[in-house]
């Protein structure tokens, strides 16, 4: 079977791609543009198409020779933008055309009236539509309209456990010295894309705070997927609070193995997007038994209680309450992570497992 990906090269692309690939199908990935993880990331077998354009008008005609080309029986748009109507409108098309959302396709590019209606029509050309959790779905019918709910197929990627679980001691201690990280100090790590939806001024504006009390703590972010003009006001903003002494900026892609390690040789991670669509971040933090702080999202509330599974943010915005929380979380940190790790562990590896959610995909294929 021929599976047609209309998506970038991310993480869960790689993941889901490769998988395919030992299950014998043929992958062909047409990317939007040349930026993410490097190709020999992926199972060699997996054959890559770039477009040319940014342009709708252009992108129409070349998605459109690239999938007359391959002749796929699967085309699996991720991450709903204009250019998800583009599938949708190829006449006497004999693939099965699925889109999957991700979460900020409809909440942030659905704002544009123009956007929404593409998408609109493209949810209701698609086969199939793919949605991370019964709250997506909620969301989705609540901002789009006559959708067939019959259409919608609902499930979660989870995370890949085994990674984490084949991560050694000797590469934890490996990742800290590489970074300047000394066995003495408090790790703080936030590794969203640093980018104004992942909320890092927040964190940045609570440093100043956390040190007044505890003066061994290091705040670790990585850049990933950044903005620049937002990376240069954190920059700044980090000179004006002087607090850069405790501050470690990653600016390359890490690999699998190394961010893993950085993530399980944190004691606690901070993600306080201001919303969000996959929580994959979260799931990896529950389970490598850092101390989540979570921003009080609506699509985390099903999963993840305060003081049970970690803490939550209930003001996005405040540096004071945040501050609050990682004080907290230092002082009493050993009670507080024996309960919450063991919580999060067992839920990640039940609920959340990448190799038990995925057979969902080959089924939405048939």
């Amino acid at each position: 079977m021929k599976i047609c990906i209309i998506s970038n090269r991310n993480i869960y692309i790689k993941k889901i791609s490769n998988y395919l690939t030992s299950k014998n199908f043929d992958v062909y990935i047409i990317c939007r543009n040349k930026n993410g993880i490097s190709e020999n990331e992926f199972n060699k077998n997996i054959k890559f198409i770039y477009l040319n354009s940014s342009s709708l008008l252009k992108k129409f005609f070349e998605i459109r020779r690239i999938i007359r080309f391959i002749n796929p029986d699967i085309v699996h748009l991720h991450y709903a933008t204009k250019d998800s109507i583009i599938p949708a409108l190829i006449f006497n098309r004999k693939y099965k055309y699925i889109i999957s959302i991700w979460g900020s396709d409809i909440n942030l590019f659905s704002k544009n009236i123009l956007n929404k209606i593409f998408q609109n029509v493209s949810f209701l050309i698609a086969d199939k539509i793919h949605v991370l959790s019964l709250y997506m779905f909620d969301d989705l019918k609540k901002r789009f309209f006559f959708i067939n709910n019959n259409k919608i197929e609902i499930f979660s990627w989870g995370i890949n456990t085994e990674i984490f679980d084949s991560v050694s001691e000797r590469e934890i201690k490996e990742v800290k010295k590489n970074f300047g990280i000394s066995n003495s100090e408090i790790i703080i790590l936030s590794y969203r894309n640093h980018k104004e939806l992942y909320n890092h001024h927040t964190i940045i504006k609570a440093i100043p705070l956390v040190l007044k009390n505890n003066k061994k703590v290091k705040f670790v972010f990585t850049t990933g997927s950044y903005n620049e003009n937002y990376l240069i006001k954190s920059k700044k903003l980090i000179n004006k609070l002087q607090v850069d002494s405790n501050i470690v900026f990653i600016n390359r892609w890490l690999k699998d193995n190394e961010l893993i390690a950085l993530i399980k040789s944190a004691h606690i991670s901070i993600n306080i997007p201001l919303f969000d669509g996959l929580p994959a971040t979260l799931f990896e933090i529950m389970y490598s038994g850092s101390i989540p702080i979570a921003t009080y999202l609506p699509n985390y509330k099903p999963f993840y209680k305060d003081e049970i599974n970690g803490f939550y943010l209930f003001n996005s915005h405040s540096e004071v309450e945040l501050a609050d929380i990682i004080t907290k979380i230092i002082k009493n940190y050993e009670i507080y992570h024996k309960k919450i790790a063991n919580t999060n562990k067992k839920y990640i590896e039940t609920e959340q497992n990448f190799k038990n959610n995925i057979k969902n995909l080959i089924l939405l294929y048939k």
